[in-house]
């Protein structure tokens, strides 16, 4: 039997379904923060944020910005 997985966006809490245009993004330990598209891999998944739209990223981005990341 398959796993499934569901994701909920990390700023607004809308859940994904699969026609959605979604982001993640990663804040590493260095002053740096990255937005890559959904299917893009990323080299450490942990910690990841799960962004529903250009929107939310943009938020997310703000957001690490003011907290200095």
């Amino acid at each position: 039997m398959s796993e499934v997985t569901t994701y909920r966006c990390d700023v607004c809490g809308k859940l994904k379904q699969e026609a959605n245009n979604w982001f993640r993004a990663i804040a590493s330990l260095a002053p740096t923060f990255g937005i890559v598209t959904w299917d893009a891999p990323l080299q450490r998944p942990s910690g990841e944020l799960h962004l529903c739209g250009m929107e939310c990223a943009q938020k997310a981005m703000a957001k690490a910005m003011q907290e200095g990341k």
